[in-house]
């Protein structure tokens, strides 16, 4: 499968959003993940209890 077939098949726009599993992760790997995002990336997140957003993601909220 080439990059044409795969952007046709699987990663097509339909103005949607994916969701994305990954098993066999624990709640370290997600904290990993929230630092690495907050660290190498401009984060936009919505936090749903202060009804504000914010520029990183705060883990013990998530």
């Amino acid at each position: 499968m080439d990059w044409t077939e795969l952007k046709s098949e699987i990663y097509y726009t339909d103005g949607s959003l994916k969701d994305i599993y990954i098993q066999n992760t624990d709640i370290e790997d997600n904290e990993k993940w929230c630092e690495f995002a907050n660290n190498n990336y401009e984060v936009n997140w919505f936090n749903g209890l202060k009804q504000i957003n914010e520029d990183k993601i705060e883990f013990e909220t998530v």
